[in-house]
C-alpha cells in the first residue's frame, strides 16, 4: 500500500513538474483570451493578451507590448489571431515567454455599420434633385454594389457631391462623405442615368458647309444623358449657321455640329469697290475665302480672272486693297 501511495505521489510530481519548472525558471506568461474588442485599427499586444512577468525588465516588456500585430481592421470588423502568429511576433522581442489559454483569439474593432439602404436612398434623392431641372423625366439606377461602410461612432452626418467633371451624365458618380466626431470617410456610388427630354434631331442627312434651316430638324423625346447636355441646340428657329461636317439622318443636333455663317462665304459672288483719284470702280468678284467684317480675304475678278485682296465691309461689299 505504501508503495502504491509513493508511486502516486511520483506520478503527480512528474505531471506538475513541467509547469513548476517553467514558472520557476522565470519569464513572461501571456494569457490568450477567447475574444477582445479594441478601438484602434491596428491593435497592440497589450489590447489583446494578458501579461504577467517574473524576470523581464519593464523596458523589455513595454517593447513587447508595443510590438504591433497589423490587422488592418475597419470599425465593426473582426479577425482571428492565432497563437502561432503571436509567438512569431513575440520571438522578435522576447527570448523566453509562454502563451497560455486558447489557440486563437477573435479580435473585433468597436464600430457601427451605415445601413446601405439608407445610404442609397439619400444619395438617389440628392442626385434626382440635381438632375430634375435638366429633363422632363429622370430615371436613376445604381450600377455597382455598395460595400458595407463601417464607422467608429453611432452618430454621423452625410454630405453629397456629384462628380461633374464629365459632360456626359449617363454614368454619374456621387461621392458620399460620412463624417463622425473623429473620422471622415468618402464612398463613391455610381448610377446609370436616363434623362427623357425633347431635343432637335436631323430629319435628313446634311452635307458639310450647307446652310442650316430649322425645317431640317424635328423635336423628339430622347435620352439626353447620352449626349453633352450643354451642347444641345436649344432654339434652332433663330440660327443662321452652316454645317461643319457631313451628318446622317437621326443625328441629335449639337452646337459642335454647326458654326455661324461668316459675313462673306467662300465662293460667294459679291461687289468689289476701289476708289482712286476720286474715281470709284465697282466690279463683281468671287470670294476665295470665308471672311468676316474687317477681315482681309483673297478675291478673283469675274471679268478678268485677276487675283487680288480686299477688306470685308458687309455681306455685299469688299473694299479692294493691294
Amino acid at each position: 500500500m505504501t508503495k502504491n501511495k509513493l508511486l502516486s505521489v511520483v506520478i503527480i510530481i512528474l505531471l506538475i513538474r513541467p509547469i513548476l519548472a517553467r514558472e520557476a525558471l522565470g519569464g513572461t506568461i501571456f494569457e490568450l483570451p477567447p475574444a477582445v474588442t479594441v478601438q484602434n485599427t491596428n491593435p497592440t499586444l497589450g489590447e489583446i493578451v494578458k501579461l504577467t512577468s517574473t524576470t523581464e525588465s519593464p523596458k523589455k516588456i513595454a517593447k513587447a507590448l508595443n510590438q504591433k500585430i497589423i490587422l488592418g481592421l475597419e470599425p465593426a470588423d473582426d479577425k482571428v489571431l492565432t497563437k502561432n502568429l503571436l509567438e512569431r511576433n513575440l520571438a522578435l522581442v522576447l527570448n523566453e515567454f509562454y502563451i497560455r489559454g486558447f489557440d486563437s483569439v477573435k479580435v473585433t474593432r468597436k464600430g457601427y455599420i451605415v445601413p446601405i439602404k439608407k445610404l442609397l436612398t439619400q444619395t438617389k434623392h440628392f442626385l434626382k434633385l440635381q438632375l430634375s431641372p435638366l429633363a422632363e423625366e429622370v430615371i436613376i439606377k445604381p450600377v455597382s454594389d455598395i460595400p458595407e461602410v463601417y464607422i467608429n461612432a453611432q452618430h454621423y452626418h452625410l454630405s453629397f457631391k456629384r462628380n461633374s467633371a464629365s459632360q456626359f451624365l449617363k454614368r454619374t458618380c456621387v461621392w458620399v462623405t460620412i463624417k463622425t466626431n473623429t473620422s471622415i470617410k468618402s464612398v463613391p456610388i455610381w448610377f446609370d442615368v436616363t434623362l427623357k427630354q425633347h431635343a432637335w434631331v436631323l430629319s435628313q442627312s446634311q452635307q458639310a458647309n450647307s446652310h442650316f434651316h430649322h425645317s431640317q430638324v424635328t423635336s423628339q423625346r430622347i435620352d439626353i444623358a447620352k449626349y453633352p447636355i450643354t451642347k444641345l441646340v436649344k432654339n434652332p428657329q433663330k440660327l443662321k449657321h452652316r454645317y461643319k461636317r457631313n451628318l446622317p439622318t437621326g443625328t441629335v443636333l449639337l452646337t459642335t455640329h454647326i458654326e455661324e455663317l461668316p459675313t462673306v462665304e467662300k465662293n460667294a459672288v459679291i461687289i468689289a469697290q476701289v476708289t482712286h483719284n476720286g474715281i470709284t470702280i465697282r466690279t463683281q468678284v468671287k470670294a476665295l475665302q470665308d471672311g468676316n467684317i474687317n477681315q482681309r480675304i483673297k478675291l478673283q475678278s469675274l471679268s478678268s480672272g485677276e487675283f487680288f485682296y480686299g477688306i470685308v465691309a458687309n455681306t455685299n461689299m469688299i473694299h479692294v486693297t493691294n
